[in-house]
């Protein structure tokens, strides 16, 4: 899916805006796909008193490498579609998110396959048999008897 809908150059054009979709309260932070052409962000702060749109802005500049400077809350304080600008040129954006779509995939068909292979043991070394008392190798039977 093409998530160039949320995309927004700004006004000087070294700036882009950006419309995502918000998960707060989720388990993990992070790019949770695309939702209805917009990048679906996943925070685990809950929603209250701005504390997922902090935990937001700062999720996207790790996912665009950014400093969290570069990235500033626009619109859409309490509602789950937010606009954020990002210093970084439109285009430089999109590569980027097309990127983080990609890697996704790719995380979810590691994740798929390794849910579908065969269970085998973690560890597949041969054991020894256990000893017993006969065995000339135990400390016991290894001294000499007095006669």
């Amino acid at each position: 899916m093409d998530a160039s809908a949320a995309l927004q150059p700004a006004s000087n054009g070294a700036a882009t805006r950006l419309t995502v979709r918000a998960q707060p309260g989720a388990r993990r932070s992070g790019f949770a796909g695309l939702w209805n052409g917009m990048p679906k962000i996943a925070v685990t702060a809950p929603p209250e008193n701005g504390r997922a749109n902090e935990e937001i802005a700062a999720e996207l500049a790790r996912l665009f490498q950014l400093r969290p400077a570069q990235v500033t809350h626009v619109s859409g304080a309490t509602s789950r579609q937010k606009v954020f600008q990002l210093e970084l040129p439109l285009a430089r954006v999109a590569a980027r998110l097309e990127e983080i779509e990609r890697e996704a995939e790719e995380l979810t068909a590691r994740r798929a396959a390794r849910r579908s292979a065969p269970n085998t043991p973690p560890n597949t070394r041969p054991t020894t048999p256990p000893r017993t008392r006969g065995d000339a190798t135990t400390p016991r039977d290894t001294k000499k008897k007095p006669t």
